[in-house]
């Protein structure tokens, strides 16, 4: 054994047993595109992927939902939301907007 090996400690990561991951139900309605870039844009310290992602819950708002994530392995949380929450014509108001222009509301 020489001196470098009494200095190596092995790389162990405990991945998260704690989290129950859900099936989500309904047909949400998304804008894709945002969603997809969303995915895209998410960084964690170790390389993580959207693979390592675990559904927890939904959070819905009328038709606007926001999905949370957490990460089995670095545990980091995440936020999906089904539209950009700074759009102000959202599907909400397209949805009132639709039904009173057409009388039925």
């Amino acid at each position: 054994m020489n001196d470098t090996e009494d200095l190596t400690l092995p790389l162990v990561m405990n991945h998260s047993e704690d989290v129950e991951e859900i099936k989500p139900q309904g047909r949400p309605i998304v804008d894709i595109n945002y969603v997809f870039n969303t995915i895209k844009s998410i960084s964690h310290p170790f390389g993580c992927t959207f693979k390592n992602f675990i559904f927890t819950h939904e959070v819905r708002n009328g038709c606007i939902s926001s999905f949370y994530f957490k990460c089995n392995f670095c545990n980091q949380k995440d936020v999906i939301h089904s539209e950009e929450p700074a759009n102000t014509f959202n599907t909400n108001t397209a949805m009132v907007t639709s039904t009173v222009n057409t009388g039925q509301g």
